[in-house]
């Protein structure tokens, strides 16, 4: 133990707990390793190498990605140099709902209801943005299908400039994404990804290049 008490143990967030508890002996789970404070990457992903299989270091943000069989997860909880075990999730969009009453296979009609404002618990007739402009501060936007007619202004401070009016332009996409979030009007979902506030106007701060 460290100091002459119990050895510190990692936390495992809950699906990983419930991995530890269920998943068979041969079972893989994918998990993101986050390191404790000064422990070298390297030297902690070649240990990682004796259990898991998959290992990847990801320098950017100081995690390790890997895959290891479930009864080697209470090994990884005591392992040294380990602060935390999450589980490395899959990732995929909300897709589309078909109109009920259509088959599987039919392409549509869609529903054209807001994926993001039904898990806000907006209704349709709560309030969509009208009348209300919101500025984004970031990588700017681009002129998206979903934004088309909603930038009302955009002012580029780059490169050392006082707000120079110009065209809204992102050459990065991330202040696109929050835009979306905010007013996108979900034209290319038929709705169902619309934003927050579909008929705000959005006033574009590009900061970030």
């Amino acid at each position: 133990g460290r100091s002459g008490g119990p050895a510190k143990k990692a936390r495992f967030d809950r699906r990983v707990e419930q991995a530890a508890e269920s998943a068979r002996p041969g079972d893989g789970v994918r998990v993101i390793v986050h390191p404790e404070g000064g422990t070298n990457l390297s030297a902690l992903a070649r240990a990682l190498g004796a259990a898991g299989t998959h290992v990847r270091v990801h320098r950017r943000i100081g995690d390790i990605s890997l895959e290891v069989p479930g009864s080697a997860l209470p090994w990884l909880k005591g392992l040294a140099g380990v602060e935390s075990v999450s589980i490395d999730s899959e990732v995929a969009a909300a897709p589309l709902q078909p109109v009920p009453n259509r088959s599987a296979a039919s392409v549509g009609p869609f529903k054209k209801t807001s994926h993001l404002r039904s898990i806000l618990g907006l209704a349709g007739d709560d309030p969509t943005g009208n009348g209300i402009g919101v500025a984004v501060v970031d990588s700017g936007i681009a002129p998206v299908a979903d934004l088309a007619g909603r930038i009302a202004a955009f002012y580029d401070f780059t490169g050392g400039q006082d707000g120079v009016a110009t065209a809204p332009v992102d050459g990065y996409g991330h202040g696109t994404h929050v835009a979306g979030l905010i007013a996108g009007s979900g034209a290319r979902s038929s709705g169902q990804h619309s934003g927050v506030a579909p008929n705000a106007r959005l006033i574009g701060l590009r900061v970030l290049d």
